[in-house]
């Protein structure tokens, strides 16, 4: 890191705030625990799961369990450590700080707004050639945000699976993977360089296509499968297209480096001025072609609906607080790559900006057409989806995560809830044959309500009163419109698609209300449905555990 001290003490550019530190104590110092956990648990419930008494998934609950308590404590230590920032610590922190950056902010209304403070700690993986690489943690604001959701949301959906695939023919597969899944995951949150963050990344995209092809003797799922992974293959060649650019172009900006995989470094150097444009531009091209297929946006969002085919928990953990917001995360955790090469201070359109303007209207207007009640929440989700990335791109970065963060909880108490639907309505799906379930599933009901109305953003005028996606969604128009009215060309558009996806977001969202809890139930169903019911009434009389 000391090169990266010498960049910042004598650079004049950059625009990008970020202090360094490896202080910290225990648990920011040992955060890899979090992430080993369940890998463990992974290998615990695949070597010897069948010969415990509940299948192995009591080891995954468990190891997810104390992973919350351990995200838990580690983001209180966190903010101990950020409000103990001073003195000689701030001496051996790296500070870039750019005077034309904070004239973007102000003349333009929108700025990095990245975190200005990090624990890392590295070691070294592997030397090759005299180039070494290293393994390590990065630990910020937006990693430990991470750490709790993606801990809590894996923990819950954890404990549903367990009555969800309950006799399952494959239950202790199920858990090992879904164990794998949190844990990769976690390990791209706190990866401290690309190649550590590559990894992992991988890994997600190769346990998505275990888990949604779980019942892969039904073709569909089988496709379904093939589908999500070989559409992120193809995102994912932009990854290692552009983090190998970098790499190479942090050794041309350090004499005594042949390169360097560090996010840290190559968020400083780029902030600094001391990478080409050029290079950035190139290379942040590429880095959203992998966003494009792990998060969903047009035009490689096809695979995210098809995913449904999977168990219910899956969907829920894919589309709330794992897979899919990967894409985003990458995005601000190397924001200032992305905000130098789109040059999204400035005042002409960038890339990131138009593709989630366009797929949070393309999402919306595909989640009011559907009749399958997953697929209006995985359309629904790529209209989420579109809606941090369009942020990200007019400078929203504070308010993406602040979506990213309330998204992973609606979402993944409506995908619960449909999923406590589709139980008790013997794995129907369509919501045509619903209707009227209400008054037989009281509490999926008021449930699904709460993360129906924490989606649309309902609030109080007037007052600061409101449910959670009124606050992200809010934070995230008032930005963009400020850009907007700042000079930044797409910023009004932005703000214009995004009051758009929002009233599509509550026409979609009641529609589904509406036709499962209240609606009337259809007697003559299509014939391209063959999978039809006759006796979907007695279906009703299960309770909410089927």
């Amino acid at each position: 890191m000391t090169e990266l001290l010498t960049i910042a003490a004598s650079t004049d550019g950059g625009g990008l705030a970020l202090g360094i530190t490896e202080g910290g104590n225990w648990f920011l110092r040992n955060v890899w625990l979090i992430p080993l956990l369940p890998a463990l648990s992974f290998v615990g419930i695949l070597f010897f799961g069948k010969r415990m008494p509940r299948g192995g998934s009591e080891l995954g609950v468990a190891a997810l369990g104390i992973a919350f308590l351990l995200a838990v404590v580690t983001g209180a230590a966190w903010v101990d450590h950020r409000d103990d920032y001073h003195g000689e610590e701030v001496h051996r922190a790296v500070v870039v700080h750019d005077a034309h950056a904070d004239a973007h902010a102000d003349d333009h209304g929108v700025g990095h707004g990245h975190p200005s403070l990090a624990v890392h700690r590295t070691t070294t993986w592997f030397q090759t050639n005299g180039v070494e690489f290293t393994v390590g943690t990065l630990v910020d604001g937006p990693a430990v945000m991470m750490l709790l959701v993606v801990t809590l949301v894996s923990l819950l959906v954890h404990v549903y699976s367990t009555d969800y695939v309950h006799g399952d023919r494959r239950y202790t597969h199920f858990f090992a993977f879904l164990s794998l899944f949190s844990a990769s995951m976690l390990l791209l949150v706190v990866s401290e360089n690309t190649l550590q963050l590559l990894c992992a990344w991988e890994l997600v995209g190769v346990c998505s296509f275990v888990l949604i092809g779980h019942w892969w003797e039904e073709k569909p799922n089988s496709d379904a499968a093939l589908k999500a992974f070989l559409t992120n293959r193809v995102g994912d060649m932009g990854l290692l297209v552009g983090v190998t650019v970098l790499f190479f172009a942090v050794g041309s900006a350090l004499p005594d480096r042949f390169g360097s995989f560090s996010i840290a470094e190559t968020n400083a150097l780029a902030s600094s001025g001391a990478l080409p444009h050029t290079t950035l531009l190139i290379a942040s091209c590429c880095l959203m072609a992998a966003v494009m297929s792990k998060s969903g946006q047009f035009f490689l969002h096809t695979w995210l609906p098809d995913a449904m085919a999977g168990p219910t928990p899956v969907s829920a953990l894919i589309h709330a607080a794992t897979m899919v917001v990967a894409g985003v995360f990458m995005i601000a955790r190397m924001y200032g790559v992305f905000f130098e090469g789109f040059q999204i201070g400035g005042s002409s359109i960038n890339l990131m900006a138009f593709i989630g303007g366009l797929t949070t209207i393309v999402g919306a207007c595909l989640a009011f057409v559907q009749r399958d009640i997953k697929k209006v929440l995985a359309y629904s989700t790529i209209s989420q989806l579109g809606y941090m990335v369009m942020a990200l791109g007019v400078g929203a970065w504070t308010a993406a995560m602040f979506h990213l963060f309330t998204h992973a909880f609606f979402k993944a108490l409506l995908f619960l809830g449909a999923g406590s639907v589709i139980h008790g309505m013997h794995h129907e799906q369509d919501m045509r044959r619903m209707g009227g379930v209400a008054k037989f599933m009281p509490l999926t009901y008021a449930a699904m309500m709460i993360g129906t109305i924490a989606i649309i953003g309902l609030g109080i005028p007037h007052t600061s009163l409101g449910f959670a996606g009124f606050f992200s969604k809010d934070a995230i128009l008032e930005t963009a419109f400020a850009a907007g009215e700042a000079g930044v060309t797409f910023g009004m558009m932005a703000f214009i698609f995004g009051i758009v996806a929002a009233l599509l977001t509550s026409f979609y969202s009641w529609r589904l209300i509406y036709m499962t809890f209240h609606g009337p139930r259809e007697d003559s169903i299509p014939p391209e449905t063959p999978e039809f019911d006759s006796h979907a009434d007695e279906h009703l009389s299960v309770d909410e555990h089927g």
